[in-house]
């Protein structure tokens, strides 16, 4: 949709006044299609649908929601999104460097076989706990 707005698609798109598209919209879209283009409301469907296609034999009509053209609030959005992108470029201060980080390993990094505090790692062919309750 983004691109279809910058290229300008809508002025491409046909003349939707037609019995056969607009046939396809409800009574209450069809009124206010009808009302948005000075066209008063008919007693059916039908009526204000002919009328519809009446006041534009000689231009060209685009249905609202079948256009490229963004919202207002699409345009709103975009504009957020693009003064985002071009701050988060500008400004590398926003970075955070933490310059209290140790250069060596950690105490996480450190295997917890060497470690004192968790006791003495289990040797190679020895029985887990669980194993030595099992043959008790």
């Amino acid at each position: 949709m983004l691109t279809g707005h910058q290229i300008g698609a809508d002025l491409f798109l046909p003349s939707m006044a037609t019995q056969e598209f607009l046939s396809c919209l409800s009574k209450l879209e069809i009124e206010t299609v009808a009302a948005a283009n000075g066209i008063l409301p008919r007693p059916t469907g039908k009526a204000t649908r002919a009328a519809v296609v009446d006041r534009f034999k000689t231009q060209r009509f685009v249905y609202p929601a079948a256009t490229f053209a963004l919202s207002q609030e699409e345009l709103t959005k975009l504009a957020e999104t693009q003064a985002g992108i071009a701050g988060t470029n500008d400004d590398e201060s926003d970075v955070a460097i933490d310059d209290e980080a140790p250069d060596g390993p950690t105490e996480a990094d450190e295997d917890p076989e060497d470690d004192p505090a968790l006791g003495e790692a289990p040797q190679a062919g020895a029985a887990s706990p669980s194993e030595q309750m099992a043959a008790e």
